[in-house]
């Protein structure tokens, strides 16, 4: 009985106090003793298949779905370099990805796909902006790899006209041409290349507001 008078049923499902968590049924209810015949309810847990995926048996990175067996190494090296400018595995992974040309072509727009990885062309990049461009620091190095990652496969003489430009049209030299080009580090890409005049307002676009004064 409850505090109102009224008999209430017992509940059609519980737990076991002695088995937490295993499903008890009422076998019967003894009217006349009003007690209860409590059973434990035995349930077949479902059978599980446990497979195990093979491992990889790369040291640092596979690379991505598509990749060659035989370009496998080749893209470990690179992801390796990046790492040993302080960036990490996870961003290394992207920057090779986007900068190859693997993942999305918003960027490149077909100009370059799933092009085979190359630590030439990673070290050849490291080298343009430590020495063209000024960028002692690997931390800039890396800010520039994660904002813009298909730097990585930017033809290095379009490069030089790029900041040619800025140099020319803007005045800019030494640290403020490398602190502005840290931040906005798409003013080296391929999107800029067209006639003169689109090519300096997209520069401008880029930079206008953001120029480090020194």
């Amino acid at each position: 009985l409850n505090g109102h008078g009224v008999r209430c049923s017992p509940q059609p499902w519980t737990t076991s106090r002695n088995t937490p968590g295993l499903p008890v049924s009422i076998k019967h209810h003894n009217a006349v003793s009003g007690t209860l015949d409590w059973r434990l309810r035995r349930m077949d847990a479902p059978s599980v298949r446990i497979t195990h995926r093979p491992s990889c048996s790369c040291t640092s990175s596979c690379g991505p779905e598509g990749l060659s067996t035989q370009d496998v190494p080749a893209w470990s090296e690179c992801i390796d370099i990046l790492v040993d400018i302080g960036m990490t595995k996870d961003s290394a992974e992207k920057a090779m990805v986007r900068g190859f040309g693997w993942g999305s072509q918003a960027y490149w727009r077909q100009e370059l796909v799933r092009e085979p990885p190359s630590a030439q062309a990673v070290h050849a990049c490291l080298e343009y902006l430590t020495i063209n461009l000024g960028m002692d620091s690997n931390a800039d190095k890396v800010k520039v790899l994660e904002k813009f990652p298909e730097v990585l496969k930017v033809d290095q003489t379009l490069m030089e006209e790029n900041v040619g430009k800025l140099k020319k049209n803007y005045f800019l030299k030494g640290k403020a041409l490398t602190k502005s080009i840290v931040r906005k580090p798409k003013a080296l890409g391929p999107q800029l290349i067209a006639k003169e005049t689109v090519l300096e307002n997209a520069l401008g676009a880029l930079l206008n507001s953001d120029l480090i004064k020194d």
